[in-house]
């Protein structure tokens, strides 16, 4: 989160530092003591600094950030819907798909169960959810049939 605040601030100081220096835009001279090649030059640093902050906050949170998501979720209390466990497995890169009776069966990448998110129109009893929720921030198997495979 710093960082995407501190990119994207960055980010629009470069912008305007650089739409400083072209000093041929009537009626824009935001800072007139600073010479027109030393704002372009640091307005680049700034923009440039400010994209790399951004791709690597994005970059984050596609390899490691959701697998915390999982642990932060766990550690502080906080209750999903079904419908939001599943997409939350999805985001974390675990295949699911119906199971019939059972419910949503979400796999691992290399195919072995890893839980099972049960068909539930209200809140689930909390030794389930968070059972599923360890399963998701660990990746380790919850499944009662271990040695089961699609």
């Amino acid at each position: 989160m710093k960082r995407k605040l501190i990119g994207s601030i960055s980010l629009l100081i470069g912008i305007v530092l650089i739409l400083n220096s072209f000093s041929g835009i009537t009626g824009f001279a935001i800072a007139q003591e600073i010479s027109t090649t030393p704002s372009f030059i640091f307005g680049l640093i700034l923009f440039l600094g400010g994209l790399v902050l951004l791709a690597s906050d994005r970059r984050e949170s596609k390899e490691g950030g959701l697998e915390n998501r999982a642990q932060r979720i766990l550690k502080s209390g906080a209750r999903l819907s079904t419908k939001k466990l599943k997409k939350l497995a999805r985001q974390m890169g675990y295949e699911g798909r119906d199971a019939g009776r059972e419910g949503y069966r979400i796999f691992k990448p290399d195919g072995t169960i890893l839980t099972d998110i049960p068909k539930h129109n209200g809140d689930l009893p909390d030794g389930t959810y968070y059972s599923i929720l360890t399963a998701l921030a660990t990746g380790e198997s919850s499944f009662r049939k271990r040695n089961y495979e699609h």
